[in-house]
């Protein structure tokens, strides 16, 4: 069968594309995952927006002191009985009017009302931003979690294919011992199925790899089909023992730094001023007042004086002055509006008290979890130690004939065991120690280094 050049370069060039596609495979770090995760989250993204509005409405509010300005014009006709202001007399007819005028209003006194308005949104402003930052803080919490899952399948997917290359060699062993007549033949079979076995968790340990990654990509929000390598960045975590020792200097500092509770006490505050601004309709309020303008009329179509003699210099007029509103009655409508808002604080105050009680349930959690997984990481270090010089031990006895296949078989699974659970410790206690500080606001990127 020929093939010609064209088939050739066709397929050399599908199968170079190919070969570029996989090399253009990602690598991600843990900084590339922040900021991933920061730039796509959509929570984020509407915090960002209340951030805006919320600097929107403080800019309002301090546009309220000044005075507002309006200028406005009338064309209408009337029938009937007119007064004439030119002549001062009354008419019956049709008569056109025009008016114009300019003027201004602005408040004098009413309560504090407006500086209460002010305090108000410049406390809903502190409130956000706090939030916002919280919200921030929390993305990066869940993406370090998520990325320390991914390292720690990684470290068990590499236990797994350490042991199988181990079980592999040991297996040619004793073929080789086998066929020489050193070894049983039944020492073989179990060998080789304890290689199968070790196969099928390492496939495991990949399947729990690919998981790992599609969480992460679910977290940072990036396609989950798509694959990708992490590099393992340096976790600096010190010893907190001394720190979770103080229960009631861990509740201060989660209380000082957690922008959740900095944000509730933000809209506390907010509330009380909205209270404080509602009772400003139960007093009187000043304001003054300048107005300007001119008008210009005709009676059945026929004018005394043009409209330039009229409008422009004739009917000009202006005035000025204060105005006083003194609230009498309006179906206690005021009342039910302060209720509603002193209702509001209450409120308020619960979800204050409430998250209070929540963050030092969470402290108290997260400190014993962190003493367990310290003291169980010290534990799985000495265990490590042990049965990796146990399982020396074992593999020269082997090598001796002073054990059987199973006793050895045992030994290694144990050491296998041992290593999985040192990588599990190591990890549960970087989980524990992220959890502990995004409980009192103080975790960082900067814990983590790449």
């Amino acid at each position: 069968m020929r093939i010609s050049i064209k088939t050739l370069c066709l397929f050399f060039i599908g199968a170079l594309s190919i070969h570029v596609t996989s090399a253009q495979k990602r690598t991600l770090s843990f900084e590339d995952a922040i900021q991933i995760g920061k730039k796509n989250n959509t929570q984020l993204k509407k915090e960002n927006n209340n951030l805006r509005f919320g600097e929107y409405s403080q800019q309002l509010a301090l546009f309220n002191f000044m005075p507002t300005v309006s200028a406005n014009a009338i064309a209408a006709q009337r029938t009937g009985n007119q007064f004439i202001q030119q002549e001062g007399i009354v008419v019956t007819g049709t008569t056109d009017y025009i008016s114009g005028y300019i003027s201004a209003n602005m408040t004098l006194f009413n309560s504090l009302n407006k500086i209460n308005r002010l305090r108000q949104n410049m406390s809903q402003l502190e409130s956000i931003k706090h939030n916002t930052q919280w919200v921030e803080q929390t993305i990066q919490n869940n993406i370090a979690i998520q990325y320390l899952q991914v390292l720690y399948t990684i470290e068990l997917l590499k236990i797994a294919e350490q042991n199988l290359a181990f079980q592999q060699k040991t297996l040619e062993q004793i073929k080789t011992e086998s066929s020489l007549g050193s070894k049983a033949r039944v020492d073989e079979v179990n060998q080789m199925s304890e290689v199968k076995n070790t196969e099928l968790a390492v496939l495991r340990a990949q399947t729990d790899l690919r998981n790992a990654k599609s969480a992460l990509a679910l977290t940072i929000m990036i396609d989950p089909s798509e694959d990708f390598d992490v590099i393992a960045p340096e976790f600096n975590i010190k010893s907190e023992e001394e720190l979770i020792s103080d229960i009631e200097g861990l509740e201060e500092t989660a209380f000082s730094n957690r922008g959740d509770y900095l944000a509730q006490k933000y809209r506390e505050n907010s509330s009380e001023y909205q209270l404080k601004s509602s009772t400003s309709t139960f007093f009187p309020s000043l304001s003054a007042f300048a107005e300007m303008g001119s008008q210009f009329n005709q009676v059945n179509g026929n004018s005394v004086r043009s409209f330039n003699e009229q409008f422009v210099t004739d009917n000009k007029y202006f005035q000025y002055g204060v105005q006083l509103r003194i609230p009498i009655f309006n179906g206690f409508q005021n009342r039910i509006e302060y209720m509603n808002q002193k209702v509001l604080v209450e409120n308020t105050k619960l979800d204050t008290y409430e998250l209070e009680n929540n963050i030092r349930s969470a402290i108290l959690t997260a400190v014993l979890n962190y003493r367990d997984a310290s003291l169980n990481y010290q534990m799985s270090r000495s265990q490590l130690d042990a049965r990796e010089e146990s399982h020396r031990l074992n593999t020269e006895s082997y090598q001796l004939g002073l054990i059987n296949l199973i006793q050895y078989t045992q030994s290694s699974r144990d050491y296998v065991q041992a290593q999985s659970a040192m990588a599990s410790a190591n990890f549960w206690l970087m989980f524990q120690d992220i959890l502990l500080k995004s409980t009192l606001g103080t975790f960082n990127i900067s814990d983590i280094e790449n």
